[in-house]
């Protein structure tokens, strides 16, 4: 079931002790409730044998993953810290497109 928190009510919802960390987004699974969009990835793709055990592989799958941590992490500084729509266009346009090209080869 999805439950869908409005920005107006995550201070209220966030103070009922049920989201670990104080985090969004949270998975509900065998009785857990996970936090951290991450560890939730981590979680289900070793759950359904997604994750490769292979350490060489699973470093590869790891380096992706970092490599859009990367990406969002700029995303939000240009549009939200900065607010520099300016540098999130060039941004956007150069780099992340070359960012995402790596990720085909």
């Amino acid at each position: 079931v999805e439950n869908v928190i409005t920005f107006e009510h995550w201070p209220s919802v966030k103070q009922s002790g049920d989201y670990e960390f104080h985090q969004l987004p949270l998975l509900e699974i065998d009785g857990h409730k996970l936090v951290t969009s991450g560890a939730i990835e981590r979680y289900l793709s070793r759950k359904y044998s997604l994750y490769p055990e292979d350490p060489y592989q699973a470093y590869l799958v790891e380096s992706v993953i970092d490599l859009k941590n990367d990406q969002v992490n700029k995303f939000v500084f240009f549009k939200f810290t900065t607010k520099d729509e300016e540098g999130l266009a060039k941004w956007a346009s150069t780099q992340f497109i070359d960012n995402l090209k790596l990720i085909e080869a």
